[in-house]
């Protein structure tokens, strides 16, 4: 049996790319061949990305669910947002075909049934969504970086702002990524 590449491990019949992202945290995504996982590492070290068919919101959101850490009541509330609002709109969408400008036009039809805040609270969870396909390099950027949300009082929502600008929603730059040996 040949040695595999660097970072790729075997998981029954298909391949394991484990990477550490720039917080530390491991990573990895399953491929059917050890070639696919390691052009994959490849990619995730030089900063492009291997020409693949591009999944969607809704799977990207599934992904999330199944690696979020948080406290129990925010994840539930986060999914809530995600099913109510957002994956009504862009489900079935290719993630890296969102644009912030779709975005801003999603944020204002939702200003005209929602409250500032709870806008605010949608708008992140749809960011940790974004935040993780930028952290994969599936996306080059965050588009919900640069939506303009209502404003929000904050005598009625004080620990919100903290919440908005937490740099885990949009994720951070750079390419200090470390590869995970076995």
């Amino acid at each position: 049996m040949s040695r595999l590449p660097s970072g790729v491990r075997r998981r029954g019949d298909r391949f394991q790319a484990r990477w550490r992202d720039q917080s530390g945290r491991e990573r990895s995504i399953t491929f059917a061949t050890a070639d696919e996982a390691a052009t994959y590492l490849l990619a995730l070290r030089t900063g492009t990305l291997p020409v693949t068919e591009s999944a969607t919101v809704r799977e990207w959101c599934e992904r999330w669910r199944a690696t979020a850490q948080g406290r129990p009541s925010t994840l539930v509330r986060d999914d809530s947002y995600l099913r109510t609002h957002f994956l009504l709109t862009f489900g079935d969408r290719p993630i890296d075909q969102i644009t912030t400008w779709e975005l801003q036009e999603w944020v204002t039809t939702l200003r005209e049934r929602l409250a500032p805040a709870s806008v605010h609270k949608v708008h992140i969870a749809a960011s940790k969504i974004f935040a993780a396909a930028l952290a994969a390099r599936t996306i080059a950027v965050n588009p919900a970086r640069d939506v303009q949300l209502p404003a929000v009082p904050e005598s009625l929502n004080p620990a919100l702002a903290e919440e908005i600008y937490a740099p885990e929603v949009f994720g951070r730059s750079g390419s200090d990524l470390v590869i995970v040996e076995d």
